[in-house]
């Protein structure tokens, strides 16, 4: 809000504004401090509120975010961001201690898949003829390195992970590594014997009698001595 006096003042110059200057000098002062305190709070508050709108920006699939925006979208349609209290690190803090809890969760869904796959090939007797080099590399391929849990502790360690890893990746990366276990199986198998043929087994194969249990063995018997008979190993999917 702008004084009063000010305007009385613009109409003036010379002596004449010079005496009303000094006549209102305390409350010109006064003014001035509370002018001051007040950009130091913008710059404050405008600090946090663009750094709630990046975490914003990086939050999609966040559980909380609709409910953040909308207290967001209400600060800027009452033009509350200067009021008392402080309406903005309450925001911050929820989306900043959802966002973590979130990378926290889908990096620990990522690593039991992982842990299952890995345990799958324990005991895999292609898995342990292949080289470490072999290993390693379909570890890489198919995102199988268990990582360590990410170091979340600033908002510059958030961002980085989410533009690395997007909240909703985790969810597919997941089911793609819980699926991957047959895949690296038969990469292992070529990969030792490079002339091996996949011969996939029917899916939802639904078997009523011994005729129909015949009938399926039959035809896979078939694909397969088919295979073999170019003196191509076979794998069994």
């Amino acid at each position: 809000e702008v004084p009063g006096y000010l305007s009385d003042l613009r109409s003036l110059s010379g002596n004449a504004l010079i005496k009303a200057i000094v006549a209102r000098q305390s409350e010109i002062r006064g003014d001035t401090r509370r002018w001051q305190q007040t950009a130091g709070r913008i710059d404050a508050r405008t600090s946090a509120w663009e750094q709630l709108k990046t975490l914003i920006d990086y939050a999609e699939g966040l559980d909380t975010l609709g409910e953040v925006r909308e207290q967001c979208d209400a600060i800027v349609e009452r033009r509350s961001l200067l009021d008392d209290p402080d309406p903005v690190p309450p925001l911050l803090q929820k989306i900043r201690s959802g966002l973590r809890d979130a990378l926290t969760e889908g990096a620990k869904q990522v690593k039991r898949a992982q842990e299952i796959v890995l345990a799958g090939l324990q005991d895999d007797t292609l898995w342990r003829r292949l080289t470490e080099s072999q290993r390693g590399d379909l570890l890489d391929r198919y995102q199988l390195v268990v990582q360590s849990p990410p170091a979340l502790e600033s908002d510059a360690a958030i961002i980085a992970r989410l533009r690395k890893t997007p909240l909703a990746s985790f969810a597919q990366t997941t089911r793609l590594i819980e699926g991957s276990l047959s895949e690296v199986r038969a990469e292992a198998a070529k990969m030792l014997e490079p002339k091996t043929v996949t011969v996939r087994l029917s899916s939802a194969v639904v078997v009523r009698t011994e005729e129909d249990l015949d009938s399926y063995l039959s035809d896979l018997r078939t694909r397969v001595v088919r295979e073999l008979g170019k003196g191509n190993p076979v794998m069994l999917k």
